[in-house]
């Protein structure tokens, strides 16, 4: 994987640096928020295009063998991109090597493509995305909504759904997995971690895989999820949780679908779709057992085929 330090464009007198990275999991496909600092890659990310590249315009797929023999053979590949932004053939051309540090230029080649004016700032996937604003790991008014305010997790009422008997469609509502296991609310403030029921009681025993797991997690922060363990199959097995044993405690997970508090800052009033995202950028590549509880915004039937419900949330 290559990253370069600017938006790419159009002109082919104009080259800009890449420089040789480790690959990155697919989560960053979709992934845009902050990445609080501390953490690998901190700071702000988008989604600036999104696409596929080819060979060649005839949509040829490249293989990784060969990809990898042309890089380490010539330092010099051609390829064919097909994005929203960038179209068109770009050159990547290897100026140095030491080891496994590696510079590159990201070059746009001359073709039908070079007359068009270069694209925008924009993220392609959430316009609403401000990436010129800081990470505010300590300071989150500029969020609007935010609220400096201390919170006491144990005194929070969750909300609790309301059975209904027919799916729906609105944009402003959301579209989750329901999960079959324990709501349990999450408080962190610096190394000393509280797992609390929806009435108040104190999990941290039951559950102290996930207090410790959410102790690598950096920040202060109160989070709002279900506590489940997963069979072999990925399913959700309510009845382990009524007696665990230590082989259920490796197939623990704490899986998290709201952010409350942070940093210092009561969250509630700011629009939960934000607070997802800020939620997503919290727990990326934070912890394996704590997983951050995706989500669709318009209700499609075949999407939830099979599974026991699904939660929808304003």
């Amino acid at each position: 994987m290559l990253g370069y330090s600017k938006n790419a464009g159009f002109d082919p007198e104009v080259k800009r640096l890449a420089v040789k990275t480790e690959d990155h999991p697919l989560d960053y496909i979709t992934f845009e928020g902050i990445i609080p600092r501390g953490n690998y890659g901190a700071g702000t990310v988008i989604i600036w295009d999104l696409g596929r590249y080819y060979l060649n315009e005839n949509e040829e797929i490249a293989e990784t063998g060969y990809l990898k023999e042309k890089i380490g053979q010539i330092g010099h590949i051609r390829l064919f991109l097909k994005g929203k932004k960038l179209k068109g053939f770009f050159n990547l051309i290897r100026t140095s090597k030491d080891g496994d540090k590696e510079q590159w230029m990201f070059v746009k080649a001359k073709d039908q493509f070079t007359h068009l004016p270069d694209p925008d700032d924009e993220a392609v996937k959430d316009k609403s995305f401000d990436p010129t604003k800081q990470t505010g790991e300590t300071n989150l008014s500029h969020l609007n909504g935010a609220e400096k305010k201390e919170l006491k997790a144990d005194k929070l009422k969750p909300m609790l759904a309301t059975l209904v008997e027919k799916p729906f469609d609105n944009t402003d509502w959301i579209f989750e997995l329901k999960l079959d296991g324990y709501r349990v609310i999450a408080s962190k403030n610096g190394e000393e971690v509280n797992l609390y029921s929806r009435y108040g009681n104190t999990f941290n025993e039951k559950y102290k895989v996930v207090a410790e797991e959410l102790k690598k997690i950096k920040g202060d922060f109160i989070l709002d999820g279900e506590v489940v363990i997963l069979d072999d199959e990925g399913k959700t097995n309510f009845q382990a949780l009524q007696n665990i044993t230590s082989a259920d405690l490796k197939r623990m997970y704490y899986y998290v679908f709201d952010l409350i508090w942070l940093n210092g800052f009561d969250l509630k009033r700011i629009p939960l779709i934000e607070r997802k995202k800020l939620l997503k950028s919290l727990l990326l590549k934070q912890s394996e057992k704590i997983r951050y509880t995706d989500h669709i915004e318009t209700w499609e039937m075949h999407s939830f085929r099979k599974l026991p419900g699904t939660t929808w949330k304003e």
